[in-house]
């Protein structure tokens, strides 16, 4: 048994009593089955296989649901720091990537707007002209703000080097 005892599951057991004392059916999705089955491991740690859900930001309810556990039982694990952080650091994975992908894709928007400006039609042309106006001063405004954060946050530093606040 692991840290959390009434958390562990052998592949294949059958029916389980979760943290509310009520028999829970055993309507474990493939998911537990694969997921014991790849790990080759004797225990699973049920709540192992909710934390990329709850870091996509899935309902405690259903991703309780996905492992036979209530809602009350995930707000409670939730409540474990080290989860916490875990499902925390695992969402921040997800952000990285996503924003890496977004980043890719800039290039191709910016140069189908681009290619709008040269369009035929007049009202396409306004449209793509107006969204370059409009994202190149929310850029240029980013930058901006980015470089300022940045120089008072090295103020900041300096000032506490030398034990100033």
């Amino acid at each position: 048994m692991g840290e959390h005892g009434e958390d562990q599951i052998s592949p294949g057991q059958g029916e389980h009593e979760n943290d509310d004392d009520t028999m829970v059916a055993p309507v474990m999705s493939e998911l537990l089955d694969e997921s014991a089955a790849a790990a080759d491991v004797e225990d699973v740690d049920l709540y192992d296989l909710i934390v990329d859900p709850l870091a996509r930001g899935e309902a405690y309810a259903v991703a309780g649901a996905r492992i036979g556990r209530s809602e009350r039982s995930v707000r409670r694990r939730m409540s474990e720091p080290e989860f916490a952080a875990e499902v925390n650091e695992r969402r921040r994975e997800m952000l990285s990537m996503a924003t890496g992908q977004f980043n890719a894709a800039l290039d191709d928007a910016v140069a189908t707007i681009v290619d709008c400006m040269h369009a035929e039609n007049d009202g396409v042309r306004l449209r793509a002209a107006r969204e370059v106006l409009d994202l190149g001063s929310r850029l240029t405004d980013r930058v901006e703000l980015d470089d300022l954060v940045r120089r008072l946050d090295a103020q900041r530093r300096g000032g506490e080097n030398r034990g100033v606040r």
